[in-house]
């Protein structure tokens, strides 16, 4: 009788402890959490982590690594995103044609487009010896992170 009932009690502990396990690496592993990751591998710039995703999309070849990546994300609070880049501000025709360029192609849901109407905060790298390249767009009037990722 007492050993069934230590069993019991073991399996329940263990039970509890693979629960914890599993709800620890979800939210570690989570798609935002990855691809903010990624970022911080592939380019080298640490985002904070966003309260949501709340788009993504992506076009091209992934197996390659060519195509294209979209990710719109939310931030309640933004003083961490401003302090995580150089920003630049102001228009720029350029970044402006070149997303355009990268996204018209995607069939991105209505809402989640990049509008270029009103303010926003940019940041672009490049990274040659692979010839891809990283537009950051902060939209601060709805606390917006576009990030467009051209692999080619």
């Amino acid at each position: 009788m007492m050993i069934i009932r230590g069993r019991r009690i073991f399996m329940l502990r263990v039970c509890v402890i693979l629960i914890l396990a599993m709800a620890v690496l979800s939210e570690a592993y989570s798609p935002k959490e990855t691809y903010i990751r990624g970022i911080r591998e592939e380019w080298g710039i640490t985002l904070p982590t966003a309260e949501w995703e709340i788009y993504n999309e992506a076009a091209g070849s992934s197996f390659a690594g060519k195509g294209v990546r979209y990710h719109v994300f939310r931030y309640q609070d933004a003083a961490a995103l401003q302090k995580a880049v150089s920003w630049h501000r102001g228009r720029n025709m350029l970044v402006e044609r070149k997303v355009d360029a990268l996204l018209r192609d995607m069939e991105i849901t209505k809402g989640y487009e990049v509008n270029f109407n009103g303010e926003y905060q940019y940041f672009t790298l490049t990274n040659r010896g692979s010839a891809k390249e990283l537009f950051l767009l902060y939209f601060p009037a709805q606390n917006r992170l576009s990030v467009v990722e051209d692999y080619i």
